[in-house]
């Protein structure tokens, strides 16, 4: 499969290269005329031969199949939306440790870190940075520090020196 082809994509070329080859059409030409690879066309065709239409459906895809069942997912993202200190963790920050440790301790299942983000991702959640500044700060107290206690906090030129120069 080239890159930049869809499954989509290729399923019709792989439909039309069978196509042309019950036209009569020899190898050379479908490479020509679809851009598929001469070993794609000879695979397409011997499994044609081989499985008839079927070889022309959507394959099945690969990978394992979940850990957690669709109920037990729902679940979890109860759990999530309760926060992360309504399951015993200081602070209201998910992390994907955390998340580890609370599937395994609720469900007995044990993922890896790495999984655990992909589940995250599946399930619609995404990295999040936490904002540095206070949420509790209050801009008007803030502006009153920076313009009045800040400069009174800040060193004094030493003695002898202009302004803006240092030692």
């Amino acid at each position: 499969m080239k890159k930049g082809k869809n499954l989509d994509t290729i399923l019709v070329l792989r439909r039309r290269a069978i196509e042309l080859h019950l036209l009569g059409k020899p190898v050379s030409f479908i490479v020509e005329a679809t851009g598929l690879s001469q070993p794609s066309v000879s695979r397409y065709l011997k499994a044609y031969r081989a499985r008839g239409e079927a070889s022309l459906q959507r394959p099945k895809l690969g990978g394992s199949q979940r850990k957690l069942s669709p109920s037990q997912l729902e679940q979890l993202v109860t759990y999530l939306d309760e926060g992360a200190q309504a399951h015993g963790f200081e602070g209201n920050l998910w992390s994907r440790g955390r998340v580890q440790q609370l599937i395994t301790t609720k469900f007995g299942v044990h993922y890896q870190v790495r999984s655990v983000g992909d589940l995250l991702h599946h399930l619609g959640y995404s990295r999040q940075k936490p904002d540095r500044r206070s949420y509790l700060q209050d801009p008007a107290k803030l502006k009153q520090w920076r313009e009045h206690d800040l400069p009174a906090l800040k060193k004094s030129p030493a003695r002898g020196l202009q302004p803006g120069l240092s030692r």
